[in-house]
């Protein structure tokens, strides 16, 4: 009994009191118990960190690590890291909308406002983010990158964040569905545009939506703006949008596409400045 009462104490005091014990016992699978956190923290540079151990029938192993940052640098190398290959990455928002992002890695990102702390010697408002990556032997459901969630009529997209796919000039043949695989909080995601009947897990079109000034690099090619891009200024930095398109679609219709998904996000995200490539 004074064990257990040790290790309620020691989890309740984990990372600084900063977790609540109750869903953090429930990371731990096959009757684990908590055996100790590792924390590090340098103040000058603006980053904490947390590992959370667990014992179960062999060696303690840890759980979920996580980290927070606020230099703007760290931050911004975080997220080129999730959004890789010109930012079409399979990522997806974290269940309930909240406000981030799950990476192929299966570790989740949040980035947070901090008004408390100001503005850099850019002007910029500072943040934090805030990663989290789970062990292997987490208990929790997290989503599987591997297996995206399944598509949906375009005309059940409405109130999504690819609510103008149902509206979008697409071909008239074909049964179209969309993969929303971001939210209204997401630091970044796009739309998957596919047709019921073609290829297996091959998209048509993948509208990708970013928001962030690191997020400019997506988009330009020695500092020259892609074609069949956008930009915008979206809570004091910028917001990129692209299209990656089959050449089915047409001309056209990929000239269409960025603008109408474009204009949908800048009304969401309340931006401004909205310019669009040819």
């Amino acid at each position: 009994m004074v064990e257990g009462l040790v290790r309620g104490w020691l989890l309740r005091t984990a990372c600084d009191d900063a977790l609540p014990s109750g869903p953090v016992r429930q990371l731990a699978a096959g009757g684990g118990h908590f055996a100790g956190a590792d924390t590090t923290e340098h103040a000058g540079l603006g980053d904490y960190g947390c590992d959370l151990r667990f014992a179960g029938h062999g060696e303690a192993a840890w759980v979920v690590r996580m980290s927070a940052c606020t230099r703007r640098d760290d931050r911004d190398a975080e997220f080129l890291l999730s959004f890789r290959r010109d930012g079409f990455s399979p990522v997806r928002p974290p269940a309930g909308d909240l406000p981030g992002v799950v990476d192929d890695a299966g570790e989740l990102h949040f980035p947070l406002r901090c008004p408390a702390l100001g503005k850099d010697a850019t002007a910029r408002p500072r943040r934090m983010l805030v990663v989290a990556t789970p062990g292997k032997d987490t208990g929790s459901a997290l989503p599987d990158s591997a297996h995206p969630p399944r598509g949906i009529p375009v005309s059940g997209a409405v109130g999504t964040g690819c609510g103008r796919a149902a509206r979008a000039r697409l071909p008239l043949s074909g049964n179209w569905q969309v993969q929303p695989l971001l939210n209204d909080a997401s630091p970044g995601g796009r739309c998957d545009l596919t047709l019921r009947n073609g290829p297996a897990r091959q998209a048509e079109v993948s509208l990708g939506a970013w928001y962030g000034d690191w997020s400019d690099r997506l988009v330009t090619d020695s500092r020259v703006r892609m074609p069949l891009t956008a930009t915008a200024r979206c809570d004091g930095e910028a917001a990129n949008v692209a299209i990656r398109a089959s050449k089915s679609i047409g001309d056209a219709r990929r000239r269409v596409l960025p603008r109408s998904f474009t204009e949908d996000q800048v009304e969401r995200h309340g931006c401004s400045g909205l310019r669009l490539t040819g």
